[in-house]
C-alpha cells in the first residue's frame, strides 16, 4: 500500500518532475531532459560505464471512425480488462477501457487497426529511467473545456479547465521481486498552455523556476502489473459518446465533419543498457539564498 501511494504521489506531481515537454508526434512524448545517456563518448573524469535497467516503451496509436472501437469487440476480445476495472471502477463510467493483451496478439491487433482505419498505427519509442513519468499527448492545444468525472463513490464532479494539452501520463516502476514485471500507473491529465506554477529547487541555495501547471484527474488513475513485452491497451468505451464525459475530451476528436476515436497500444519492456555516468558540475550561485515566503 505504501508503494502504491508513493507511485500515485509521483504521478500527481508530474508537473514538478521536469518531464512534461511537448512532443513532435501525435502519439508520444519525451522528457524535457534526457533520463540517461547511453553509449556516450567517454568524458574526462567520468565514472566507468555500467549497466543500468531502463524502461523502453513502444507506443502505437491509431484513430478509427467513431464506434469502431467503443462499439465493437473486435479489439477488446483480445484484452483482459477485469483486473483494471475491479481496482478502478470509475474508468468505465467515465468512458475509458483499459486492459492487458498478451504480446503474441500484437499482430492481430495491428491487423484490426489496418482494417478499421485503412493504415498502419503511428509508432513512437521512448526509453526512460524507471519511475519517470511519460506524458503522451492525445489532443494538443485544446481550448478551454468543461467536463464531468464520475468518482469512485458514483458522485459526479464537473470542472472548468483552461486551454491545455490533454495527456495520458504513465509511470513504469520495476517489480523488485520479479525483474521482468512492470507496475504501470496511468492517469489522464491536462497540461495548461497558458498557466505556470513556481518550482523551488534547493542546491546550495534556492532557485526559482516555473513549470506548466498540470491538472490531475486522480479518480481516473489506474494501476496494472504488466509483464515485460505485453500490451497495455487504452481506448474509449460506450460512455465516451456522452458530450461531457472525460474520455470524450481525451480520446475523441472531429476532423472534416467526421468523428474519430483514439486507441493506444503501449508495450513497455525492461532493457539493460550500458550508460556513462557523468559527474554533475557545481551549480551556479542561486538567485537568492533564503527560501521564498510560504503561501498562506
Amino acid at each position: 500500500m505504501r508503494k502504491w501511494k508513493e507511485a500515485v504521489r509521483l504521478l500527481c506531481l508530474v508537473s514538478l518532475a521536469g518531464c512534461l515537454a511537448g512532443c513532435p508526434a501525435q502519439f508520444g512524448g519525451a522528457p524535457s531532459h534526457p533520463a540517461v545517456t547511453t553509449n556516450p563518448v567517454p568524458a574526462a573524469g567520468a565514472e566507468a560505464a555500467q549497466e543500468v535497467l531502463l524502461v523502453e516503451v513502444l507506443i502505437l496509436g491509431i484513430e478509427v471512425p467513431a464506434g469502431a472501437a467503443s462499439g465493437s469487440e473486435d479489439i477488446w476480445s483480445y484484452v483482459e480488462e477485469e483486473r483494471v476495472l475491479a481496482a478502478a471502477p470509475a474508468l468505465g463510467r467515465n468512458g475509458f477501457r483499459v486492459g492487458l493483451a498478451r504480446r503474441e496478439h500484437v499482430t492481430s491487433l495491428e491487423r484490426i487497426f489496418r482494417q478499421l482505419a485503412g493504415r498502419r498505427a503511428k509508432e513512437s519509442t521512448l526509453t526512460v529511467l524507471p519511475n519517470n513519468p511519460i506524458p503522451i499527448v492525445l489532443k494538443p492545444s485544446q481550448p478551454a473545456q468543461t467536463f464531468f468525472v464520475y468518482r469512485a463513490d458514483r458522485t459526479l464532479h464537473g470542472e472548468d479547465y483552461p486551454p491545455a494539452d490533454n495527456l495520458l501520463t504513465i509511470l513504469c516502476a520495476l517489480n523488485e521481486e520479479e525483474p521482468n514485471q512492470l507496475v504501470v500507473f496511468g492517469q489522464p491529465q491536462l497540461r495548461a498552455t497558458n498557466e505556470t506554477v513556481p518550482v523551488f529547487e534547493e542546491n546550495r541555495g534556492y532557485l526559482w523556476m516555473t513549470r506548466p501547471k498540470v491538472y490531475d484527474l486522480p479518480d481516473l488513475t489506474f494501476r496494472l502489473s504488466v509483464p515485460s513485452g505485453d500490451i497495455l491497451v487504452v481506448g474509449p468505451g460506450a460512455a465516451a459518446r456522452r458530450p461531457a464525459s472525460a474520455a470524450r475530451h481525451f480520446l475523441l476528436k472531429e476532423k472534416d465533419g467526421m468523428e474519430f476515436e483514439t486507441v493506444l497500444l503501449l508495450i513497455p519492456r525492461v532493457v539493460r543498457r550500458r550508460a556513462q555516468m557523468v559527474p554533475v558540475p557545481p551549480a551556479p550561485q542561486a538567485p537568492f539564498s533564503t527560501p521564498p515566503p510560504a503561501s498562506p
